[in-house]
């Protein structure tokens, strides 16, 4: 997706807080606040409950970190705006995460499964938004292609560079959709602070981005600017 010049205006405003309840298997992912508590139950398959921060202030989230105990995830949401749509939509969802090793070593193995990747939940949620739109969705699946993660190496290359663009043209008139992750292992021998290791976070296409390309609404070749 082309992005045009911008210039970001961050707005300090405090973060929120919000507990997600345990879900059930096969139940969708919530959209709003508590979406990244939601998704990291679903990133490793646990049913521990999840306190996740939202932040409205975009240098808060930059030096937030999750937490194993308590279990805590941080969210931050980058609005789009599509000045020759006239529109307006929540384009990224950011979400710092727990890894599956660092929680099994706090709260026992038991309370995890595998760990999955930034690119997998983008296809959960792809499935769930297609079969709620139906006949709706204008996009089918052969034109639309779920890329691999692109890592990130230490936190700083997380965040550039910013936006992260969710989707781009590909070949043969697909649209290929992105995400991008930081992983750093919990036993990583990296020489950096324990804080930093043991984490999984992923920049992520919001629902209501991936909702907007099925329909049509908006595509990987618009042009798009950070919403102030």
């Amino acid at each position: 997706m082309a992005r045009m010049k911008y210039r970001e205006i961050l707005i300090p405003l405090l973060a929120v807080c919000w507990w997600a309840p345990i879900p059930a298997a096969g139940v969708e992912i919530p959209a709003g606040e508590e979406y990244c508590a939601a998704a990291q139950q679903w990133m490793v398959t646990t049913r521990l409950p999840v306190t996740n921060t939202v932040h409205k202030d975009f240098d808060g989230f930059v030096k937030s970190k999750a937490s194993a105990q308590p279990l805590g995830t941080h969210q931050y949401v980058s609005r789009f705006r599509f000045p020759e749509k006239e529109r307006e939509i929540e384009g990224l969802v950011s979400c710092k995460f727990k890894s599956a090793d660092e929680i099994a070593a706090i709260h026992g193995q038991q309370t995890v499964a595998e760990q999955k990747t930034c690119q997998a939940l983008i296809g959960d949620r792809l499935a769930v938004l297609r079969a709620a739109l139906g006949d709706s969705a204008v996009l089918q699946d052969r034109q639309l292609v779920v890329g691999e993660d692109e890592l990130a190496r230490m936190g700083p290359t997380w965040f550039r560079p910013w936006p992260f663009d969710a989707a781009v043209p590909g070949g043969q008139g697909q649209t290929v959709l992105r995400a991008k992750a930081l992983r750093v292992a919990y036993k990583s021998r990296a020489p950096i602070p324990k804080a930093f290791k043991g984490v999984y976070y992923c920049h992520l296409p919001s629902d209501e981005f991936l909702q907007a390309l099925l329909l049509g609404q908006i595509s990987a070749d618009d042009q798009f600017q950070l919403s102030e």
